[in-house]
């Protein structure tokens, strides 16, 4: 599956493969996140529909697609991607979905229709343990919520939509897939200890102590890095992360040690393995470099893509991971190149 912008954004053109591993590496600013956002809103925008046809709520599928796509561009993108634009996801020569964007808003919406197979029931976007601070905000805003409210508004409160999507999914179990059992423990031995929702919806980490107590601790009081990992514990748990749904990792790298940057490339290739779709937003070489030596070992390299960002376009170097990762690893190293000037000057300057 290929997904194909125009004019999006500060993406003047991308053309980016999501067959199971996809990483897109570049600086701040240069539009790896907007891949993200516009496959989020083009499958919630889709699944949305079918919810409402099959519920009675809408009878026209395009049309209400067409509008929930809208929102979703609003909600993500506050509406300014685009004076005219266009996304295309394809399978081979087959477009599953062509997307015209004129003045910011959908003129056009063209796809399979509501009796189709789709590849994605869900899609979510981990961008920020920052969930977790804002979760008893979230609660609150839960008991307002009306049935119909799927977006980022409640009584004209407006609140970041990324993170309750990601909220409601920490505190909703599905019923419908296995849990992963073995990953699950893996991600517990990681934090030396586990999150754990109490009766009352809260959730507090837990750890025993160096005599073998459990001690509770509120999540506010724990390291941020220990919160990344927390989110993937709980969405396992709840079977959110399962081949039906598509994964957006943004910049996982931050508030994360170099060596727990390599254990996250390490799962997030684990669960590709498992068939779980992903697409990873990196500045770090650390965690580049772990997601193609753990993709090979697994060998899950003809289903890993990597990505360079850059002056508007998004782009694999002559189709080629190796050739890219060249070009990749040369733009983030130029920190070194910065210091080893510095430390020219100062013994030419004497």
């Amino acid at each position: 599956m290929t997904i194909e912008l125009q004019n999006i954004g500060m993406i003047k053109e991308a053309n980016v493969k999501i067959d199971g591993l996809t990483v897109i590496a570049g600086e701040n600013d240069t539009g790896k996140s907007t891949v993200g956002k516009i496959l989020m809103s083009l499958i919630k925008a889709d699944n949305t529909a079918r919810h409402k046809n099959a519920i009675g709520q809408s009878k026209n599928f395009n049309s209400n697609r067409k509008n929930n796509f809208n929102r979703q561009i609003e909600l993500l993108f506050d509406k300014k991607i685009s004076q005219k634009g266009e996304v295309r996801l394809s399978k081979t020569s087959e477009v599953i979905y062509k997307i015209i964007i004129k003045n910011n808003e959908c003129s056009q919406f063209n796809g399979i229709d509501e009796k189709a197979s789709r590849d994605f029931l869900d899609c979510t976007f981990i961008q920020t343990p920052l969930v977790w601070d804002l979760y008893e905000f979230f609660v609150s805003i839960a008991t307002l919520r009306t049935e119909g409210d799927i977006y980022g508004y409640q009584n004209n409160i407006a609140y970041p939509y990324i993170l309750w999507d990601l909220y409601s999914k920490l505190t909703n179990k599905r019923l419908d897939c296995d849990k992963n059992i073995k990953l699950i423990k893996h991600v517990k031995e990681i934090i030396s200890g586990e999150f754990i929702k109490d009766d009352l919806g809260k959730f507090y980490y837990s750890k025993e102590n160096n005599h073998g107590i459990e001690e509770k601790i509120p999540l506010k009081n724990i390291a941020t890095g220990i919160k990344v990992f927390g989110i993937l514990q709980i969405l396992l748990e709840n079977c959110y992360i399962n081949p039906h749904g598509f994964f957006i990792f943004d910049e996982p790298e931050n508030h994360l040690h170099p060596k727990w940057q390599l254990t996250m490339a390490k799962i997030i290739v684990e669960l590709v393995k498992n068939g779980v779709k992903i697409l990873v937003n990196s500045h770090s070489p650390y965690m580049i470099e772990a997601l193609k030596r753990y993709s090979d070992v697994v060998k899950i390299e003809d289903k890993t893509n990597f990505y360079l960002a850059e002056e508007g376009y998004i782009k694999k170097i002559n189709d080629s991971n190796s050739e890219t990762l060249v070009v990749i690893y040369e733009k983030l190293s130029e920190p070194y190149d910065i210091f080893e000037q510095m430390e020219s000057d100062r013994f030419t300057n004497g």
